[in-house]
């Protein structure tokens, strides 16, 4: 019961973003809140608190440490991999059971709700005159 309430409340409540979608998640969150996008205060936003893989000296996150989100391997935890079917493995996938379950669902509602985004783009304000 609670595991269908939560696919209920999955599907109905939320724009479901996923870390290793984080460009499109990011892009889908600017949609749906309306975002501009265009507007240098909110890009420099973005900048701020997302850290690219690719940045030189990583800069921004080197100084706000405490306070940066940032996203793919700066935002990842290293963890032992347990071996598909070992006594580990085994006991995580009991323990686990349901958040697998609610995982696969929100899988599933980030690829349905792409078609909500698809020709979508982020809003850009026209300077009223």
């Amino acid at each position: 019961a609670d595991l269908e309430l939560a696919k209920d409340i999955v599907s109905t409540k939320f724009v479901v973003g996923l870390q290793s979608q984080f460009e499109e998640s990011v892009r889908r969150f600017n949609i749906f809140l309306g975002l501009d996008v265009s507007d240098p205060v909110n890009s420099e936003c973005i900048n701020k608190f997302t850290s690219h893989e690719d940045d030189a000296d990583h800069s921004d996150a080197h100084n706000n440490e405490k306070e940066i989100v940032t996203k793919n391997e700066f935002n990842s935890y290293e963890h032992p991999h347990a071996e598909r079917g070992s006594p580990a493995w085994v006991s995580l996938a009991k323990i686990h059971m349901y958040d697998v379950l609610l995982y696969r669902h929100v899988l599933s509602v980030f690829n349905g709700q792409g078609a909500m985004f698809r020709n979508a783009e982020p809003v850009a304000q026209v300077a009223s005159e």
